[in-house]
């Protein structure tokens, strides 16, 4: 699939698939990073949109969870929105694994992790989330920060100017 011209767009550098999905689905397929392709070679590495050294980036730390399960009606009847695309029950509360545990056939799942935003963060797809004209960038970027970096001294100043 991949080795075909019409799915050419899913090894673009300048996307976060081949960034993020390329990587893992090597670990799964090659047998070991000594036969992984070097796709990206140029890529930035995830942490450095918001961290300074990659020594202390919390790649799998979970950022949000999600309430995943495949029954509509049931995620409805509780007062949720299913998304069937992703399979989550949505207007939910999932700051706790409460309300989804209560859904029967849900389950509370990490839903995004350090190395995905870092990987989306590094696109230039979205690096307007790092315009510190933005509120995304002022007042989120901050606490992706004090997630993902591994201490303050980690932090990449990406807004020297904004409001502490």
């Amino acid at each position: 699939l991949l080795s075909t011209p019409e799915y050419d767009y899913l090894l673009d550098c300048s996307n976060a698939f081949a960034l993020f999905s390329i990587p893992k689905l090597q670990s799964t397929c090659c047998g070991g990073t000594g036969n992984h392709k070097n796709i990206c070679p140029d890529a930035p590495k995830p942490y450095e949109a918001i961290c300074t050294s990659e020594q202390d980036f919390q790649t799998d730390a979970v950022l949000s969870y999600a309430c995943k399960g495949t029954n509509a009606q049931v995620c409805t009847d509780a007062g949720g929105k299913y998304n069937e695309d992703e399979g989550k029950c949505e207007d939910i509360d999932t700051d706790s694994p409460d309300k989804c545990g209560e859904i029967t056939g849900f389950t509370y799942e990490p839903d995004s992790t350090c190395e995905q935003m870092g990987f989306l963060l590094s696109t230039p797809e979205y690096d307007y989330l790092l315009d510190c004209s933005n509120a995304f960038a002022l007042f989120s970027i901050p606490k992706l920060q004090s997630t993902c970096c591994g201490g303050t001294g980690n932090h990449k100043n990406i807004c020297p100017d904004a409001p502490k």
